[in-house]
């Protein structure tokens, strides 16, 4: 298979996942991006949840990401509530009601039945190569990783929980399978 045909096979899955997103967002009375910047909100770790944090993640500008945030703030969907640490900094945390929309909505990704359908194998080595990809997309194009925190090289598992070398604090378990902003990997 030639560059220009894994580059259309990729942008095929995008359309997928976008045409849900906007099935998902129109059902919902919101536009795709709002359901975009729903999505990494809850999936993000305390200390990603920044209007900077959502730029760089979905790559936005930074007005329409406001704006995207103050509608979902005048619907109930997030709050923003000022850093306890550093009040020059605003936290936005997803409400109830977008929690549970997110809960409802986003476990019908056209992937997920497609992906189950594969062996073990298969899913392992698509993983695998899908990761590498993105490795190389995030570095050629000088992106953050925004990767998982327990695979981030300044996590530490500890023998009962896990710490943050970077930051130099403990974590929850769960706090472990969000997305961080700070996410290193090696050789980065």
């Amino acid at each position: 298979m030639d560059i220009y045909e894994t580059y259309k096979l990729i942008e095929r899955l995008g359309e997928i996942t976008r045409a849900h997103l906007r099935k998902v967002a129109t059902k919902c009375g919101l536009q795709p991006v709002q359901v975009e910047v729903l999505h990494y909100l809850v999936s993000c770790n305390q200390f990603s949840n920044t209007l900077m944090s959502v730029v760089d993640y979905l790559g936005q500008t930074k007005g329409t990401v406001s704006q995207t945030i103050k509608s979902l703030e005048a619907k109930g969907f997030i709050e923003k509530i000022p850093d306890k640490n550093d009040k020059r900094t605003v936290r936005l945390w997803v409400t109830q009601k977008g929690k549970k929309l997110i809960k409802q909505e986003l476990p019908g990704i056209p992937f997920t039945a497609a992906l189950e359908s594969l062996d073990k194998d298969s899913q392992s080595s698509l993983s695998k190569s899908l990761s590498t990809l993105n490795s190389a997309l995030l570095k050629t194009n000088n992106m953050d990783t925004f990767g998982v925190c327990r695979t981030c090289i300044y996590n530490q598992k500890r023998t009962d929980s896990y710490f943050c070398r970077l930051l130099n604090i403990d974590l929850a378990e769960d706090e472990t399978n969000k997305i961080c902003k700070e996410h290193t990997v090696n050789g980065s």
